[in-house]
């Protein structure tokens, strides 16, 4: 694929991925989160920003060298 489609898509993603549904509450009263799930929860966070993140890198490394 040419440089310029992959930018293309990424830009049409970035634009999906900041386009909000507007407020979805649920039905029945939600519980609240223990101190462990708050933990859990955040170093899930965590490891899924620093994955993508290192992915990002990864292909514009490969995308421009």
């Amino acid at each position: 694929m040419s440089t310029a489609a992959l930018l293309a898509g990424l830009a049409v993603f970035a634009l999906l991925s900041m386009m909000g549904n507007g407020g979805v509450k649920p039905r029945h009263r939600l519980d609240e989160m223990t101190g462990g799930q708050r933990l859990l929860s955040g170093l899930g966070l965590y490891s899924a920003v620093a994955l993508h993140g290192y992915a990002i890198v990864y292909a514009t490394d490969r995308l421009f060298s």
